[in-house]
C-alpha cells in the first residue's frame, strides 16, 4: 500500500481554505491510487509554546514515513512546502504536484 504526505500551504490563510485544499487533495490522490493511505499534518495540536518551526518537524516526521508526497497547487507561496519538497528530492521521496 502507497503512504502519501499531502503538502499544503496553511500560514496566513482562513482554516476553512485549508480544509478544502485537504479534502480535494484526498479526493485527487484517492483516484490516482485504489491502494493508498493519505497523512496530513492538519490536526497536528502542539505544544504552547510551539511554532512554525515545530510544526514543519513534525510534518516531516511524518513524511519520512511515506513514499511519495502531494503538493496542493500554490506550494510555492509556503516556506514549509517549500522545505518539504526540498526534503523529497534529497531523499528521493516521489513529487506530486496537483495540476
Amino acid at each position: 500500500m502507497k503512504k502519501v504526505f499531502i503538502s499544503v500551504g496553511m500560514n496566513g490563510r482562513y482554516e476553512c481554505d485549508v480544509a478544502k485544499d485537504i479534502s480535494r487533495a484526498y479526493e485527487n490522490i484517492h483516484k490516482m491510487f485504489s491502494d493508498c493511505e493519505t497523512v496530513d499534518n492538519w490536526c497536528c495540536q502542539g505544544p504552547e509554546y510551539a511554532g512554525r518551526l515545530w510544526y514543519l518537524g513534525e510534518a516531516i516526521k511524518k513524511l519520512g514515513d511515506c513514499d511519495a508526497c502531494y503538493f496542493v497547487k500554490g506550494w510555492q507561496n509556503h516556506k514549509g512546502c517549500v522545505a518539504e519538497y526540498e526534503i523529497c528530492k534529497l531523499y528521493g521521496i516521489e513529487i506530486i504536484e496537483e495540476s
